[in-house]
């Protein structure tokens, strides 16, 4: 082959190489543009399926297992309203052996998640305690009944974890929005990062999609999916192995009984009535073999003999029966989170501890509450930022019950391996002997054990307290050195077993804090907080550290200078963006500081010491501040005995306190600036000798440490001038903020991570810091007094500011308060005063000195900020013309739209009656019934849990006969009531409602029930009718035009803001309505307090009579609410409410309520306090009715008019009054013809006297006659009435009538009043009238007199006395209510 040849040769081969490599490069395009454009297809497609899934009504929550997790949480979301889409893989009966156990703790969250009846139907079987044998000897532990502050019935239950496990499914499947179905789950569906839904295989074995916002993988511990989710590794521990010896019954059923066997524990329990289940622990690398019968024979030969003799027989016959032995790894996993969105995982496929305790469904439903609790607020699941911070908040919340169980059960299963180490059994046998030393250390390892008490620090205490207890018993009988070494490595084994646990369950954070003096402070700062403080403090979860301290509610600032006064108060309307109750709180900063530091350390929580100065401002629910000279005094009532007085006092210029002169300074300098009003209570501390102090006012830039690893925060890190009060609001903020910032660290250890938070958070704390720092240092500079006449000027403009109302008073306010921490708008006010100020220093006529003065006020106040104007200017000009088209389209579209206009006239909406509680409902029946479109807004539309409202005298029953809405009262097993059971000193009376000559056409008798049922069975008989709208929604304001109410602002209940119009609105939204203060300037008195409670399973010897008890230092009450449950009420004095949280209250019940009580009630009584039953505190208040001025609106019910409740009569007025405004109503075509209304609205005010005036008047004299007093004269008149009532014929029937509504004159209750009051000084001057006795009786008759002239006046002279307009008013009240 020539050259030339092989030269062609090449360029064939280059040529053929060519032509190979753009083939390929074609392919290899073609393949990628085809890739591509699939991949988007299907990405397409998968957004088309989620979007017409979601449009078709698919499900919101997939749901990966049906176990207890899956089914117990597809319920919860359901009932919930979501719809829910369950997968598992085998729907036939589990048969596990784990599982078969519920402590006490998880049973009161099955009852919170309303599917305690899930352990009924399936022979579960109550457990009271442990029963422990070691060595031939035998203890038992129960779960603790008294003083366990646990709402529950202390008992755990066993049963077959299958039975179990097909109720949960029922009652899931049970509801329309769940679908459950069969199927296997072989991957998820995954877009970016975010999970959109599973794959799976049905139950026909075809593979399919399902899609949803949000996925819940909880399909056990052999999870298929937890490996595509996070890293972690089950570790296995060890092995139990089980059966079930059928058709036996342990000797004591009530009891699981622990066996402290070798190797390791053995436990028999009753999972039924004949069966009983046995299980040992072995390690691996001995496990008998199962199939060829080791197993049985190990069983038998090393098992049993181990065994107590009254067991072994059981232990054995499962084994001769041949009873399927199971084995089942015992595992260990630490709860790790997973990285991708849109999926959570719960149960055993998350977190697994030792069984030993049986404490895994007990987390399990613990985790469900809490998610439960965290997804309901979210109405878009779909929103993954949301629901990644619900997650991490997930992760945090769980700890205090997850650390606790999975330590304990960790710890508790390496403590019960018996081992040749004494150090280890010295261990062991420390464990039996602290568990069976009964008292707190039994019962408080019990709580903990049964979830009772699941709170890491007292797991700590414990396990610290039996390796003390073990080292003790090792040195016993003296510490040779063989014992002491023994002692140490226990020491150590202890430390190795609690640190790693400790450490795998990371944040809540072990946290160390150091003061210098654990004793209650005395400061005299930090004694107020204000309306943003109290929101922070809710946030963190702290709000009840404000409770039992005796903290004093602050609504806002009363303000004097040169003899003016004037108030200011937090804003209650247009403050939507602060969502919370817009008020402050005044107390003693050493009370709050030691409830703050009971709450953190979990420290039994101690009484508090009290400071009695026994004074009481006049207005108690304002801060006093007193423009006086040089600077401001301040008084603020900080408990309800004691008032603290402050004022400013400049350095050079300071009296000394040793030697008098301060006191005299105070006396003759500062006091005459004082209102005379206020003057008394600011001497009487001096007077008696109060212990003055002198602190500095400090101020102090925050400044960030260049050293890591530190944070500085409080008064070490920032201070600004106490003017404002708003220190501790700052902090908490601050707190709030660093939490926030912190929690999504794992390691802390990070020192670049960490300065990087605090960069942040130095950034992120200045809307607040800024605001408030400017605000009292610049309000304490306004507030000195000054010779200058700029300067002067300034203070007085300052004071005119606050005091001209309107959004300037309530703008400043909400700066103050902290409900507006924004600094522009500070900037604002602060710009408003100057120029206000200005303004007063220029008129009448500005003169060239005046010119100068504001120059002067101006230069100071502005050319330092000269940006800050310029900047202040264009935001107002650009909010203006913002403001102005805004409010030019809202008019226009209110004048189009406004269904007063077009709706109205196609009869859409007649009346919107906000709130749908008895008064609500029952009216919205009665006006539809009329033929009206009625729309109730109501908050909460859930059955309530009140403690009132649950008994309805004769004359409120005739009124819902009345009304159409008898059979209410039906189907809520309420109880007949035929009178009232009163009891004083051992004495006993019986008042029955008058049955002959009563002239009452209905059945003479009452009825006593839950109130949360009957509101239920009213709302349902209201919405059941077609012209009634019945919405969950919150009202936040009414539309107003020209003083006329046109309708609602209200959020419903997926948040969204919107409006209902209507031509008449009622509120009638209870006693904590916050629409009241926006209609009228009537404000509520709170008297006393009433405690209460449940006792279950219990009925009264006399079930038909109301029992009132005339005890110190007011009157208990018991009725029967339901045909096993009783009402235990016991009326508090307002300045000594016990504390709920710490025990005090129930030991208050036992010790000095329980002794009165008739022994017949007493019983009962005190089982309710026993069986820990949920106690209730309620203020009983008062308040006068008062018509508002604006029309179009009517207020009813509590939210109108408040009475003691001792004659248990509120729902009686409020149906009489819708019976009346029905009647009224009713003649009236057109609802908006305004004048037409307001008419009816001054008559239903008049014709519903004889009832309101009657109750309110016979409840408030009933309340204050029944006080125990040492007072000789007002102790005759509570055993006048006592006597009266008791003494029968006219006097008791008469009365009763009163009481039951049956004759609502208040003429005929005057009488009746009086007729007591000369009863009682009758018996106060027998057997003859010496000196002292006419005194008392002269004493007696005025505090009576001044009793119903106070109510004389409130309820009006005329309609209660002049015998003809009586006669009118009751004639007028009979037609309304068509007697």
């Amino acid at each position: 082959m020539d050259s030339k040849d092989v030269k062609n040769l090449s360029g064939m081969d280059m040529g053929f190489t060519q032509v190979c490599l753009w083939t390929l490069l074609a392919f290899a395009m073609t393949w990628t543009t085809i890739y591509v454009t699939n991949m988007r297809k299907k990405a397409a497609k998968l957004e088309d399926v989620v979007a017409e899934e979601r449009r078709d009504g698919g499900a919101d929550v997939i749901i990966v297992g049906a176990g207890v997790g899956g089914s117990a949480l597809a319920y919860a979301l359901a009932k919930d309203g979501r719809q829910v889409h369950v997968i598992e893989r085998d729907m036939r009966q589990p048969e596990r052996m784990m599982g078969e156990f519920m402590q006490p703790g998880g049973r009161l969250l099955l009852s919170k998640l309303g599917l305690e009846d899930c352990l009924k139907g399936i022979d579960a079987q109550i457990a009271t305690g442990v029963a422990l044998y070691k060595d031939g000897k035998e203890a038992v532990a129960s779960f603790p009944v008294e003083n366990n502050n646990f709402p529950y019935e202390p008992s755990a239950r066993s049963f077959h974890n299958g039975r179990f496990v097909q109720r949960l499914r029922q009652m899931a499947s049970s509801l329309p929005n769940v679908r459950l179905e069969e199927g296997t789950v072989k991957s998820l569906i995954e877009e970016k990062g975010v999970v959109k839904g599973v794959t799976y295989k049905n139950s026909s074995g075809e593979e399919t999609t399902a899609f949803a916002p949000l996925t819940v993988v909880c399909d056990g511990c052999y999870s298929n999916l937890r490996r595509s989710l996070n890293d972690s590794t089950a570790e296995v521990l060890s092995y139990q192995v089980g059966y079930i010896s059928k058709n036996c019954k342990l000797e004591d059923t009530g009891r699981l009984q622990l066996i402290m066997s070798k190797p390791s524990f053995t436990m028999l329990y009753q999972i039924s009535s004949t069966d009983v289940r046995c299980v040992t622990e072995i390690f691996p690398g001995n496990i008998p073999s199962n199939a060829d019968g080791e197993m049985a024979n190990f069983f038998r030969n090393t098992m049993a003999p181990q065994v107590p003799a009254k067991l072994r027989k059981i232990f054995l016959k499962g084994i001769d029966e041949g009873a399927q032995i199971k084995t089942m790894p015992t595992k260990r996993m630490s709860a790790t989170l997973s990285e991708k969105k849109g999926v959570i995982v719960l149960g055993d496929a998350f977190n697994m501890r030792h069984p030993a305790i049986a404490s895994g469904m007990m987390v399990l439903l613990s985790d469900i509450l809490i998610l439960r609790g965290l997804l309901q607020p979210l109405s878009n699941l779909g929103d993954t930022k949301k629901i990644s911070e619900v997650i991490k908040s997930f992760y945090v919340i769980r700890k205090p019950m997850s650390a606790t169980v999975n330590t304990l059960g960790n710890a508790f299963s390496q403590v019960l391996i018996a081992s040749t180490d004494e150090a280890k059994e010295a261990m062991r046998q420390g464990c039996y002997d602290y568990l069976s030393s009964g008292g707190f250390r039994t019962s408080g390892l019990m709580a903990l054990l049964g979830g009772m008490n699941p709170r890491p620090l007292s797991l700590i205490f414990h396990l610290c307290a039996i390796t003390l207890s073990s080292i003790g018993q090792l040195l016993s009988p003296f510490p040779s050195p063989l014992r002491i070494w023994h002692s140490l490595r226990l020491f150590v084994l202890s430390f190795k077993m609690l640190v790693p646990h400790l450490k795998a369950e990371g944040d809540g954070r072990q946290v160390h804090v150091i003061e210098r003096d654990m004793r209650q402070p005395e400061r005299m700062m930090g004694e107020f907080m204000q309306p943003g403080g109290r929101l922070l403090l809710s946030k963190l979860g702290l709000e009840d550290c404000l409770e039992g301290i005796d903290a004093q509610i602050a609504t806002g600032l009363a303000v004097y200078k040169d003899g003016k006064e004037t108030e200011a108060s937090f804003p209650v309307e247009d403050n939507n963006n602060f969502p919370y109750e817009p008020n402050g709180r005044s107390f003693h900063n050493g009370r709050f500081v030691q409830r703050l530091r009971q709450k953190a350390s979990s420290l039994p929580k101690r009484r508090l010491c009290r400071t009695k100065l026994n004074c009481q401002l006049e207005d108690p629910e304002s801060l006093k501040l007193i423009m006086a000279k040089p600077s401001y005094v301040m008084l603020y009532q900080i408990s309800s005995t004691d008032v603290r007085c402050v004022m400013e006092i400049f350095p050079g210029n300071i009296p000394s306190i040793a030697n008098g002169e301060m006191v005299d300074y105070l006396k003759n300098t500062m006091a005459p600036q004082v209102p005379s009003k206020f003057r008394k209570i600011f001497l009487k501390g001096i007077d008696e000798g109060a212990q003055i102090k002198t602190m500095a006012a400090k101020r102090m830039e925050a400044a960030l440490s260049e050293k890591k690893g530190v944070i500085v925060l409080g008064d070490a890190f920032n201070m600004r001038h106490p003017a404002v009060a708003s220190g501790m609001m700052v902090l908490l903020s601050d707190i709030l903020i660093l939490r926030g910032l912190l929690q999504p660290l794992a390691n802390l250890g990070d020192a670049n991570k960490v300065s990087e938070v605090i960069k942040s958070f130095y950034v992120i704390r200045k809307p607040m810091s800024a605001t408030v720092n400017t605000l009292g240092n610049a309000f304490s500079q306004v507030l000195i007094a000054s010779t200058d006449e700029a300067k002067e000027a300034m203070r007085q403009g300052c004071y005119d500011y606050l005091s001209s109302g309107g959004f300037r008073t309530s703008g400043l306010m909400a700066v103050l308060g902290g409900m507006n921490p924004r600094p522009l708008s500070l900037i604002f006010h602060l710009c408003a005063i100057t120029l206000s100020s200005i303004g007063q220093l220029l008129s009448p006529f500005p003169s060239p000195l005046r010119i100068w003065h504001s120059l002067r006020l101006f230069g100071e106040m502005a050319l330092p900020h000269f940006w800050l104007w310029t900047m202040l200017v264009a935001f107002v000009l650009m909010w203006t013309v913002f403001h102005v088209s805004n409010k030019r389209k809202t008019m226009s579209k209110l004048k189009l739209e406004d269904p007063s206009r077009q709706e109205r006239r196609d009869g859409y909406v007649d009346v919107i009656i906000v709130g749908a509680g008895v008064g609500g409902s029952a009216l919205a029946y009665a006006l539809a019934k009329d033929g009206r479109r009625v729309h109730v807004i109501e908050r909460d539309m859930r059955e309530p849990e009140r403690m009132m409202g649950e008994v309805m005298q004769p004359g409120g029953r005739f009124m819902l006969a009345k009304l159409g809405l008898q059979d209410c009262l039906e189907g809520i097993d309420a109880q007949k009531a035929t009178g009232l059971a009163v009891y004083k000193d051992g004495k006993e009376g019986v008042l029955p409602f008058p049955v002959e000559n009563n002239n009452f056409p209905y059945e003479p008798c009452a009825r006593s029930f839950h109130n949360g049922r009957f509101v239920q069975r009213l709302r349902q008989k209201a919405s059941s009718l077609p012209n009634v709208h019945v919405e969950e929604g919150t009202v936040k304001s009414f539309i107003e035009e020209n003083g006329v109410i046109k309708g609602v602002i209200y959020k419903n209940n997926t948040c969204q803001e919107t409006t209902a119009f209507a031509p008449l609105a009622v509120v009638c939204d209870g006693c904590y309505s916050n629409l009241r203060r926006s209609l009228v300037d009537s404000t509520e008195e709170v008297h006393t307090y009433m405690v209460g409670y449940i006792t279950r399973n219990s009925r009264l010897y006399d079930p038909q009579s109301l029992h009132l008890i005339l005890s110190r230092p007011i009157v208990c009450v018991m009725y029967q609410i339901s045909s096993d449950e009783v009402r235990c009420i016991a009326e508090i004095p307002a300045d000594s409410v016990p504390s709920i949280a710490n025990g005090d209250m129930s030991t208050f019940l036992k010790k000095s309520m329980a002794p009165q009580l008739p022994v017949k009630l007493r019983e009962i009584f005190i089982k309710g306090i026993n069986d820990g039953e949920r106690m209730k505190v309620v203020a009983t208040k008062s308040m006068s009715a008062m018509s508002s001025e604006k029309k179009g609106v009517i207020v009813l019910g509590d939210a109108f008019n408040m009475r003691h409740p001792i004659i248990a009569s509120g729902m009686m007025v409020v149906l009489s009054d819708v019976l009346i405004l029905r009647h009224l109503l009713k003649p009236l075509g057109n609802l908006a013809n305004v004048t037409e209304v307001s008419e009816v609205i001054k008559s239903f005010n008049d014709i519903r006297k004889p009832m309101s005036a009657t109750a309110n008047t016979l409840g408030s004299a009933f309340s204050q006659v029944l006080v125990a007093s040492k007072d000789e004269a007002k102790e005759a008149m509570r055993q006048g009435c006592y006597d009266y009532l008791c003494s029968g014929g006219f006097r008791t029937s008469g009365i009763m009538a009163l009481l039951g509504g049956m004759n609502p004159r208040p003429l005929s209750l005057l009488l009746h009043l009086f007729a007591i009051t000369i009863s009682s000084i009758a018996h106060v001057l027998s057997p003859f009238p010496t000196p002292l006795r006419v005194w008392h009786s002269l004493r007696l008759f005025v505090s009576a007199m001044k009793m119903l002239g106070h109510h004389l006046k409130v309820e009006g002279v005329r309609q209660m006395l002049s015998p003809a307009n009586a006669a009118t008013y009751h004639k007028r009240y009979m037609a309304a209510t068509a007697l």
